[in-house]
């Protein structure tokens, strides 16, 4: 019995390998996905890139923009159900895109158009499955410089704001917080604020309470906060005063809610491997 019971798993566990792999060639032609890798990955000379691109069915005299996406709360979504979320959402914005994952991150290339971001914050904001997805958006780039791409969107995924349940962050418009991405990795893992912000996630339902967090640094109203994500305000009330015990500051001043913001956006750096 328990022979026929590890012969049962290790069939499932088969299945499911098999429906990724299916869903991965569904979402990206095969014969598209190495040259796709290739431009996110490698440093090409502009001869080089021209000829990936073209087998990855991009046109190398245009200009495009790498977006890069994460499901919260994180593995809430299996890396291909994401993608194919994003691919989604640009298709029915009318937005050509071409998809693929690197490691487990969905990376999408779109081309460079105002209806790119209009789709990623129409698309996010609710979820009928449970999570939500959040996405970076590098600046438009030729397809030599994809791979660059690649860094920047990942920062501004990390420095990105709250807007409904969904987080867009766009790299024209993070302005000066993109310095933060400067910051030698050492020194964050090394700070206080940081290491705090780390306990507040790993408690039970952490993703929440940084979305907590986030919405009332910006609004400084309880009020607001629980409207915009759909909480009750006794709720919002109680995870502030946790996470202030937490943090071991007040959030009730506007000094106290900018250090707190700051800190946010480190973490989120260093969850993103952005960071300098």
């Amino acid at each position: 019995m328990p022979d026929a019971l590890a012969l049962e798993c290790l069939a499932k566990a088969a299945a499911n390998r098999l429906l990724r792999e299916h869903e991965r060639s569904r979402l990206v032609p095969p014969d598209r996905v190495q040259a796709l890798e290739r431009l996110l990955t490698t440093t090409l000379t502009a001869a080089e890139a021209a000829i990936a691109a073209r087998q990855a069915g991009l046109d190398p005299d245009r200009r495009y923009r790498v977006t890069v996406f994460r499901e919260r709360p994180v593995a809430a979504a299996s890396p291909e159900v994401v993608l194919g979320r994003a691919l989604g959402a640009y298709a029915a914005a009318g937005v050509p895109a071409h998809g693929c994952l690197l490691g487990q991150t969905p990376v999408v290339v779109v081309d460079d158009s105002a209806a790119v971001v209009d789709a990623l914050r129409a698309a996010p904001l609710g979820s009928w499955s449970g999570w939500w997805m959040d996405a970076g958006v590098a600046h438009p780039l030729t397809v030599a410089d994809l791979a660059a791409g690649c860094l920047v969107a990942r920062q501004s995924l990390a420095l990105a704001r709250v807007e409904g349940t969904g987080r867009v962050g766009v790299a024209e418009e993070l302005g000066a917080l993109r310095l933060l991405a400067a910051i030698p990795t050492t020194m964050l893992e090394d700070h206080p604020d940081v290491q705090a912000l780390g306990r507040v996630v790993a408690e039970r339902d952490g993703y929440i309470n940084l979305a907590v967090l986030d919405v009332y640094c910006e609004t400084g109203s309880l009020r607001k906060t629980a409207t915009r994500l759909y909480l009750h305000h006794s709720s919002v009330d109680y995870r502030l005063k946790r996470i202030e015990r937490m943090l071991g500051f007040p959030l009730a001043t506007q000094a106290g809610r900018l250090r707190a913001l700051i800190s946010l956006q480190l973490a989120r750096l260093l969850r993103e491997g952005s960071a300098g």
